[in-house]
């Protein structure tokens, strides 16, 4: 993630914010936990670092490619945890807006906008089938009715499939 530290601060700057993170006690600790935290952050990082390419991108036929990444990376970052889709909320309003500021036209800048929808979807939907299949009911982000599911089979002594 220097690489966004570099693209927003400066070089100075995310050199010091890398020798601060291998440094800092807590840091360590979390991204050495088996916790979700240190992935989230990881992919929301690249999603984000994906975008920032894609704007800077001179070549105006490869944004479109560049942009999907971003979709697949926030898509793989829900599936993690299910803040995730906040950050694509997030950015499908804001892409328009950044790319008509650098002198894009409304039309293309909102066509942009919908390819990390795409990437999104194509990470996300074979899961919210699989939730489906397993409650009847749809719906992306079923923890509850995941649990009871479970804890339902395990009642009846079935197992997953």
């Amino acid at each position: 993630m220097a690489s966004l530290g570099r693209r927003l601060f400066g070089g100075k700057a995310a050199g010091r914010a890398a020798l601060l993170a291998a440094a800092y006690p807590i840091l360590a600790h979390v991204s050495s936990a088996a916790l979700t935290e240190s992935l989230f952050a990881l992919l929301v990082c690249s999603a984000t670092l994906s975008v920032g390419r894609a704007l800077d991108s001179s070549e105006k036929r490869k944004v479109f490619r560049l942009f999907l990444p971003a979709g697949l990376l926030l898509g793989l970052s829900f599936l993690t945890r299910p803040e995730g889709l906040a950050y694509l909320a997030a950015l499908v309003p804001a892409l328009p807006v950044l790319m008509r500021a650098s002198g894009w036209a409304w039309k293309r800048a909102i066509t942009a906008a919908i390819v990390p929808v795409v990437g999104f979807v194509l990470i996300v939907s074979p899961y919210t089938v699989w939730v489906r299949q397993q409650t009847g009911q749809w719906m992306l982000a079923p923890k509850a009715a995941l649990i009871q599911t479970h804890q339902g089979r395990m009642q009846e002594g079935q197992r997953e499939q």
